[in-house]
């Protein structure tokens, strides 16, 4: 059994989540940036919101430590959360930093609750998808930062093989270059400059996916890289790792969805025999 299993989310929520998983962490295991904000809790007892990062982390839980988390989409999370997201980039904290110490204890107490009296661990992936259902009502609506769609147009763009440059995206958004930097902060906890270098990362790990036994410097080129030299200098500068120690231990966060965030859904990452 896997230490890491997704789950698709509701239907309600596929628009703000990318996936729920659970998880039985054993040993040290290295995460890499994806643009993505989690809500997840630990038998340990905090709930913990993890930021959107921009380079590799580890972490050692001890046993028996179960969790259970809810994925944001890239852009999601900031508006439900009514959070600059730039704030929390790179950090993980508390929910009671975010909301209060008896919202969180609330949360914390009914999870354990429902997966010792169900004894199934999913049935807290419910209470936190619900909280998440209960947060987003009214959030939407009135935040400066707010996504209305914005999200979306830039990750179509910078999802493509060979992105599009923040100029040209400002220009088509009709906001000027320093509007859209300041507003992808905003939301994406990082501007498109950045945003652009995690999803490259990204697709890399989609063509490995597909292909693993394809030789690196044409996952290079199919990924976005000018050449496989690119490559080992944003893998040392994201994962502090060369390409090949990074893959020697890489594991799929997904490895039964179909990239559900990293590539554009309007231009999908296609092989080329």
């Amino acid at each position: 059994m896997p230490w890491y299993e997704p789950h698709p989310t509701p239907a309600d929520l596929s628009a703000t989540l990318a996936c729920s998983w659970t998880a039985t962490p054993s040993g040290r295991h290295r995460l890499v940036p994806d643009a993505c904000v989690e809500l997840l809790w630990l038998t340990t007892g905090p709930v913990i919101v993890c930021g959107p990062e921009t380079r590799a982390w580890t972490f050692e839980l001890p046993k028996p430590t179960r969790a259970i988390g809810v994925r944001f989409r890239p852009g999601a999370a900031g508006p439900i959360l009514g959070l600059d997201i730039s704030r929390i980039r790179d950090r993980r904290i508390r929910w009671a930093e975010l909301t209060s110490t008896a919202d969180e204890a609330r949360l914390s107490g009914a999870i354990s609750a429902a997966i010792r009296e169900g004894a199934d661990v999913r049935a807290g992936v419910r209470l936190l998808e619900a909280e998440v259902r209960r947060m987003s009502q009214g959030r939407r609506r009135g935040m400066e930062s707010g996504n209305d769609g914005l999200a979306e147009s830039v990750l179509a763009s910078l999802s493509l093989p060979v992105p599009v440059a923040q100029a040209v995206i400002a220009a088509e958004l009709g906001l000027s270059p320093r509007q859209l930097h300041r507003r992808s902060l905003v939301l994406f906890g990082y501007g498109t400059s950045i945003l652009a270098r995690v999803l490259r990362f990204q697709r890399l790990l989609s063509v490995t996916s597909m292909a693993s036994d394809m030789p690196l410097a044409q996952r290079a080129c199919r990924a976005g890289y000018s050449d496989q030299a690119h490559l080992t200098r944003d893998c040392r500068a994201i994962a502090g790792l060369t390409p090949t120690a990074f893959f020697a231990e890489y594991f799929p966060t997904f490895p039964d969805m179909s990239d559900p965030f990293k590539t554009s859904a309007s231009a999908p990452l296609r092989l080329i025999a």
